[in-house]
């Protein structure tokens, strides 16, 4: 049926049927833009505050939450995105010692 309506569009031009849309992102990114939302929120929760009470403290935590913070998000990023890759790949002296077995037995020189 599907494919007698997409033959009888393609002839007189109309909209083909596809596959369903899937997706493109992953866990990693979902929490990567969580982390930005909710550093933009204090961000605007400090500023609102700040317009509200008008305490000078509150002024300065807003400035510096954003002046700082995009610059901290990025390095906790790529720290936390380097950690990961490091515990996802074999230990390097796991391999090293696979490939160089230790032999053990003494050579005619150390004897």
């Amino acid at each position: 049926m599907d494919n007698e309506f997409n033959q009888a569009n393609s002839q007189i031009g109309g909209p083909q049927i596809g596959e369903p849309w899937n997706p493109k992102f992953s866990m990693s990114s979902m929490l990567l833009v969580m982390l930005v939302c909710c550093a933009m929120a204090a961000e605007f929760y400090y500023l609102s505050r700040y317009l509200r009470t008008g305490n000078r403290i509150d002024q300065l935590t807003f400035i510096l939450f954003t002046l700082a913070g995009p610059g901290a998000l990025f390095v906790a990023a790529n720290l936390f995105r380097r950690i990961a890759e490091t515990l996802a790949r074999p230990s390097v002296a796991a391999k090293y010692e696979y490939q160089n077995p230790k032999s053990e037995t003494k050579s005619d020189s150390e004897k």
